[in-house]
This record gives structure tokens, sequence and C-alpha cells, in this order.
């Protein structure tokens, strides 16, 4: 592995703890301004000479000197309002505290250079003389410390309150020159539980002693275009001084450090179970659905981990529940978890499991809308159901809303016709209409006047599109979408605010021309025509109840082999990112960052559906190498677009965060993992963080369940330990 190292990051980020410690709470104006990335301002004039950028906040200012770092905290009174934030009079304060990050041997005259731009300027217009006035200084997202060491780069970037550092290592470079130490602090500590570093500051004027975290580092390796874990960890040495510990580490190729993983945990117990879609509220609190085969009866205490006062704690099915669960921002606390099923044996369908929770979304209370699909003749629903029992003996769809403290269904209801029906994917619009998307073989799944397809298309499966009234007392909309052959959608989102359009995702092998069909004979598409067996496609509908117009666009993108797509984001000005898994040669590719392997590669497109031919690929782009690799989930936070999925190698198969610009560019992949078999299955991502959820399977040649004790990279975990069944779930939350 290390033989084939392309590069070695090391990530650490610098939590300033001292406003969030001070009791009461910030104002909503100071949380929301703190989940900012901080803006880094150069220096033109207005500072000190030896300032050469610098950063200001609610929490502080950093300043970025010769060698290293300088910040300046406020001295907070205990007894001031709740909502009081420091003034710039307060941060400047003769009694603010100065702490220094000092870099011991690095060379003083290293660069210090910008790096990503940020809309606006700064202005800053000092005494009565314009000759003194600065104008138009720009700002940006990062610093880099070009050279710090001898093939050392160091950049410099972050969130309010928390500072990020990330070295990178060149080629034949040890790593073992960086090494600091902190001016301005009473003490410095290794916490043993999560490896962070506590700072001990001086007491402040109120007796109130406050703490900075110097959060435990990450750091990987490039492998083949990859990149995987590398075991990093400070070391505090005897004069207080710190180093990186890196283990198995070939100093003769390639190093970089980064991103700081907040906690990461497995989730299950003694039977086979998956965190198959995840959520973030505004708040950072992660909402989880799956599916579990866990049964307490089977080994006591070895269920899935269930909540007391969740609304049901019982395991219901015969091979597996769905479930619902909620954790605490922290990775520490599950506010609530349970099971969500019926108890009528299974069929053996497809999955093998008579409940499969399938895609979750956050309300603004806090509650949770959760689609899958359910064998179950006694699922639970509630009173005021749209459909309140299984039509037919076959599966059929369902759509349950849990309570903000999971103690109770808010709302539950079946949907499906005589055959069999699956909900993939659920979203809230901007005026809070319920908007549910999957695929049905039932030629009766039901459908409203006006559709855009009220009948069947003709072929095995057809895609499904339903939207609900706010109140949930009725449909507002539902139609087929498909064709002659399997037309499946596995995601769906709403377009921009205002759009009113909705945006289908997933393979379809029915054979179309979207240039003369219908609607659609006046838009040029992206690919008209499918590429050969089976394509991903994507289709954008306006539902206003006026047939065929309702139809506003609809692409194939694949080759001549199979090819799908199993994720599916929007981004603010209406362009869909989308995801999957490719097995075709000549997969239709734009601004790719990797040659087709053709042996099952995971690619990411962005596409805006103005009707404008190739104009509207914007990028479609292989990940992976020549392994079998596949895309399972995208999402879009600020311009840049995430990605997790699959990539295998001599390694195993393992889970992985990508991250690209918005023209495809790769920015950075994070592999991880153990040395068996794991998938991310779900990603998202706001101004919390990042998480993923996924599948964790202890397999090598044969199953071992003893040596799954301790394979996978916990980190703060809830359950640092294998449930002992054939899989677990996983969760993990990072750091932008």
């Amino acid at each position: 592995m290390i033989a084939t190292c392309r590069a070695l990051i090391l990530v650490f980020a610098l939590s300033a703890a001292l406003w969030s410690q001070q009791p009461g709470a910030a104002s909503d104006a100071a949380n929301l301004v703190s989940q900012l990335p901080l803006s880094f301002i150069p220096n033109r004039g207005q500072w000190p000479k030896a300032v050469s950028f610098e950063s200001r906040g609610l929490t502080g200012s950093v300043a970025m000197l010769p060698g290293g770092v300088s910040l300046t905290l406020p001295i907070i009174d205990p007894n001031a309002p709740p909502s009081k934030t420091p003034t710039a009079a307060e941060r400047a304060a003769p009694g603010s505290l100065s702490v220094a990050v000092q870099y011991r041997g690095a060379d003083p005259e290293a660069d210090l250079e910008s790096a990503d731009p940020r809309p606006g300027t700064v202005n800053y217009f000092k005494g009565n003389r314009p000759e003194d006035w600065v104008r138009d200084v720009p700002t940006y997202g990062g610093v880099i410390y070009r050279g710090l060491y001898p093939g050392i780069d160091l950049l410099y970037n972050g969130r309010e309150g928390r500072l990020k550092g990330t070295f990178t290592v060149a080629p034949g470079v040890d790593p073992a020159q960086i090494r600091w130490e902190y001016r301005g602090i009473n003490t410095v500590d290794l916490d043993e539980a999560t490896g962070d570093l506590v700072l001990g500051l001086p007491d402040d004027r109120a007796g109130v002693r406050g703490k900075l975290r110097e959060l435990a580092p990450v750091a990987w390796q490039d492998i083949d275009g990859q990149r995987f874990d590398v075991p990093v960890k400070f070391r505090l040495l005897p004069d207080r001084s710190v180093v990186f510990d890196l283990a198995g580490y070939d100093v003769t190729q390639p190093l970089v450090i980064d991103p700081t993983v907040v906690w990461a945990t497995n989730m299950g117990g003694n039977g086979t179970d998956h965190c198959i879609s995840v959520c973030l509220s505004a708040s950072g609190d992660v909402y989880v659905a799956g599916r579990s085969h866990s049964n307490p009866a089977v080994t006591a205490g070895l269920g899935w981990p269930v909540t007391p006062g969740a609304f049901d704690t019982t395991y219901n099915g015969e091979v597996a529940d769905a479930y619902v669960m909620k954790i605490s921002e922290d990775g520490q606390s599950l506010i609530y978890s349970s099971y969500l099923g019926g108890g009528d044996p299974s069929n053996f369908f497809v999955f093998g499991g008579a409940d499969w929770g399938l895609d979750i979304d956050v309300g603004p209370r806090g509650e949770a809308y959760v689609v899958g699909w359910t064998e179950a003749s006694n699922f639970p629903v509630t009173t005021d159901a749209i459909q309140p029992a299984r039509n037919g003996t076959n599966i059929d769809g369902f759509f349950t809303i849990i309570s903000p403290n999971g103690d109770g269904i808010e709302y539950s209801t079946y949907l499906g016709g005589t055959d069999h029906d699956y909900l993939t994917s659920v979203e809230l619009d901007e005026r809070r209409h319920v908007m549910i998307g999957g695929y049905s073989q039932s030629t009766d799944y039901p459908t409203t006047v006006g559709a855009y397809q009220t009948a069947f298309g003709g072929g095995l499966q057809d895609m499904v599109f339903t939207k609900f009234t706010p109140d949930l007392h009725d449909i507002a909309y539902s139609t087929f979408v498909g064709w002659t052959g399997i037309d499946q959608c596995f995601d769906l989102h709403v377009g921009p605010p205002g759009s009113k359009l909705v945006y289908l995702a997933g393979n379809s092998d029915s054979v179309q021309n979207f240039s003369m069909y219908g609607n659609l004979a006046d838009v040029t598409v992206v690919q008209p025509t499918n590429g050969g067996t089976s394509d991903a496609i994507l289709v954008v509908l306006r539902p206003r109840g006026l047939g065929a117009e309702d139809l506003v666009y609809a692409t194939y993108l694949g080759g001549m082999g199979p090819d799908n797509c199993l994720g599916l984001d929007v981004g603010p000005m209406g362009d869909a990112y989308m995801t999957g898994l490719s097995g075709s040669a000549n997969f239709p590719l734009k601004l790719s960052n990797n040659p087709i392997s053709g042996g099952g590669d995971a690619w990411v497109a962005r596409i805006r559906p103005s009707g404008q031919g190739l104009n509207d690929l914007f990028f479609s782009t292989i990940i992976g190498g020549a392994g079998y690799d596949l895309g399972w989930d995208v999402s879009v936070y600020q311009d840049e677009v995430f990605v997790t999925g699959l990539i295998t190698g001599t390694f195993g198969a393992d889970p992985y965060i990508l991250k690209l610009d918005n023209f495809g560019g790769i920015q950075s992949i994070v592999g991880f993992g153990g040395p068996y078999f794991e998938m991310g299955m779900a990603i998202d991502v706001n101004a919390t963080g990042i998480v993923i959820s996924g599948y964790s399977q202890c397999q090598g040649p044969t199953l071992n369940f003893v040596n799954c004790a301790s394979v996978f990279p916990w980190v703060n975990a809830y359950q640092p330990y294998y449930g002992g069944g054939s899989g677990d779930g996983f969760i993990a939350k990072y750091e932008h």
C-alpha cells in the first residue's frame, strides 16, 4: 500500500471554546454567524507590518505571523446578558487573552499566500485623512504558509471559533520536522479518550478559566488516486512542545494531514443492520433511517439500540424491521431510537426483509419524515391515513412522520397498488408539501386527474411521484413516469425556491427518443436516446396538473453497458448533481479526472436542465481506480459537491468522502474503514458539518465474527464495538 502512495495529508483543528463556555447562550444571530467560514484579510497597511493576514469574528481574532499564528480572545463577563456578544472594543481591551502557536525551526521567511478567494471586499476608514484610508481589500477563505518547513506547506482555514490547519508533506520529506509550542497558556494536556490537546488558559478577571481544544489529527496517503487513513496522533513532549506521531509512514513517499473526524460509530446488534439514509438538522443533530435484523429475543441486550420512551421498542419482523434514530450533534447520545414495522412473516421478496426505511427528511419542528417499503399487513398507520391498509398481498410503500422527541407517530400510511411498490425518497418543499419518489409494478398505483401520466407505462416498473397536501388529508398530485421497460426512481429532490420543480433520478432501459417526445420536442437535452442496455436518467417535472405539459426535461446519461444513478441533489441554480455506477466503456464524460475502466466505475455529473443540449452537461467525471467503485449519494453545499459510495482495491472495500468543486475538479478524497467490506450509503452536508452513513460487513475470505470486534475506525463513538451479526450500520461526522 505504501509503495504506491502519492501523497499524505495531516489535519488538525483548534477550537476556541472560551465564548461557548460562558453562562447563557449566544443570540440566534451570533449562532448564525458562528456557522460561517472564516474570512482572512490581507494586510494592505491597515495593521502592523508583522501581520500578513488577519481573521476577525465574534470569538476573537487570528493574526497570521511569520512562523506561527496569534489568537486574541475576548474576556467575557459571565454576568452579561445571554444574548450579548463581544464588541470590537471588548475584543481589543487590555483584558483580552492572547495565545500564540509558534512552529519551532520553521522558516521565518516562508511566503504567506492567499487561498480560496471570497466575494466581497473590506474598507478601513481610520481618521479623517483620506490618504490613510485603505479601500477594497479582498477576502479569502484560507492562508497558505508555503515552505513553512522544507517540503512542507501549511494551509489554515476553518469556521468561526475553530481554526483548521492542513499540512501537505512532499515526497521524501520527513514530517518529524513539524514541531510547535503554545504561548500564553497555563497548561497543555493530552485527552487520552479523544486524542485532543486541551489548553488551559489563564484565569480571567471574572475568575472563569477558559480552554482551547486542539482536535485530534487525521492523516491519509494518496494511493492510486484515492486517499486512505494513516494512523496519527499528537505526542506531547516534556518541554510542552507537540509533534505528530505517525505510524507506518514511508518518508520516501508524499504525505498530507486533513479533515477532522468529529465522531464515528458503529450502530447495530446481533443481526444485519444498515444505516441507509442520513439527514442533518440545522442544529447539527443527525437523523438516520434504515433496516435492522437485530432481535433482542435471540441474544438478550443485543437488539437494535432502542431508547426508553420511543414509540416502538419491540422488534416486530421475522426478518427485518425499519427503524428511525436521532443522534445528538456531538454523537454521544441517542435522543431517540425506535423500530418501525409490522409483524407478518416475510415472503422473502427482493432483499429478504419485512420493512425497510429508505429515506428520511427533517421538518421545521424536528419531526422526521420517513419512507420505505413493507410486506406487513399490520404496519403501524394512523386513523387519518390516505391508505390505511395494504393493497393486496404484495409489497407496498409506506410514509410515516415521527414526532420530534420520538415518542409517537404523527402520521403514517401505506401507499401503493396491488403489485409491488417501493418508496425510495422523500423531501419537503418550501410550502411544506411532502414530495415522495419511488417506483412501482402496480398498474393501479394511485394517480390524480391531470397528472403527467395517469396510466402505467407498459414495462415491468415505472417511476412514481406523489405530492401530499400540507395537511396530509389528500394527495395533491400523483403520477407515473415510465415507458416500455424498467424505469426506477432512486432519488428525488425539489427545485430551488419558487421554481415549483421536482427532480427524479434513477435508471431506465426503456427505448425512447426525448427529442421527439411530446412536450420535449422543442427541448434539446443532453442525451435524448438510450445509449445501450440501461442508462441513468434525469426527469424534471412541474406538477401543475396540465398533463403532458408537466414534463419539463428528461435525459438519459449512459453508454453501451449498464449505467444507473443512485444519488441526486439540486443546487441553488437548479442544476442536478448526480452520482452512480457505470459499466460502460463509452460513458459520456466531460472534464473527467480519470479514464473509464469499464469494470464498474463511480461517476459524478452536473446537469443544468436548460434545453441547450450537450451544453447542459457542465461536467461528467469518473472517480475511482481499476477496481469496482460506485457513487451512492451526493450532497451540494456552498458550491462544493460531496459524494460517498464504495471503492475497492487490495485493501478490501471501503466507503469514501469525495469533495469536488462546482466544475468537477477533485479537491479531496478521504477513504476509511476496516480491512473487510464497508460502503457509504448516504451523505448530507450543511453548516454544521458532513455526515455519512452506511454498512460495515465483517467479511474476509470467510466470516470471522471474533475479528470484527475492532476493525472499524471509531472516534468518540457512541457504540465503539461490533454488534455481533453479519453486518453493522455506521455513522460518521466530519468537519468541513
